[in-house]
């Protein structure tokens, strides 16, 4: 390389780093700019000790409590209680007592009926026979369990038998029940609100 051509080069990347270190000063020096142009309040404003008696609190408002639901019958099913539960394999069977689950305008019928003068509950169940009814299971049948979380858990028939046999909450709670053909397909806890009979 000639010697001319040496210091071309060596002027050239001169050059370059003076335009490169020219331009991130400029850019340095905007943006120091545009921060002193930037008003801050650093102002701490202090409160007299006889004035926070008038100072204004902010009040909390506590989050509206949900309001208890009924559920709605599911298309297909009926509602009531198990009474009964026996056989085991293809033979298990149970026994219904079908019931009423009322809300509304027949809630009210079902309350003055009975002789309440106005209902004050959000539902009636109405259970005056207590007539049973067998119905055999099938091996495929679906059993859904509710704990107090809201958690469902499905059991098979032979589980939902082990459960009933050892006596307990599981006796006492409603039930959506299905049935195809006379053999119940699926059996669902009931979660009602506390405020009903």
């Amino acid at each position: 390389m000639q010697r001319a051509d040496k210091i071309g080069l060596i002027v050239a990347s001169l050059l370059v780093v003076a335009l490169s270190t020219g331009a991130g000063l400029l850019l340095y020096q905007r943006s120091v700019t545009l921060a002193a142009d930037t008003p801050r309040d650093t102002s701490v404003k202090l409160v007299a000790l006889e004035d926070t008696a008038t100072a204004v609190v902010p009040t909390v408002t506590p989050a509206a409590t949900p309001k208890p639901v009924v559920p709605k019958k599911p298309q297909g099913s009926d509602f009531g209680y198990v009474t009964a539960v026996g056989g085991s394999g293809k033979d298990m069977y149970l026994k219904w007592d079908q019931a009423e689950l009322l809300t509304g305008n027949d809630a009210d019928v079902y309350a003055k009926k009975n002789g309440a003068v106005v209902n004050t509950r959000l539902y009636y169940i109405a259970n005056d026979t207590h007539k049973t009814k067998t119905y055999d299971v099938s091996s495929k049948a679906a059993f859904e369990m509710v704990d107090a979380g809201g958690a469902v858990s499905k059991l098979s028939a032979p589980e939902f038998a082990a459960q009933w046999k050892a006596g307990g909450a599981i006796r006492k709670t409603p039930w959506w029940l299905f049935a195809r053909q006379g053999n119940v397909v699926r059996l669902v806890q009931v979660v009602l609100p506390k405020d009903g009979q």
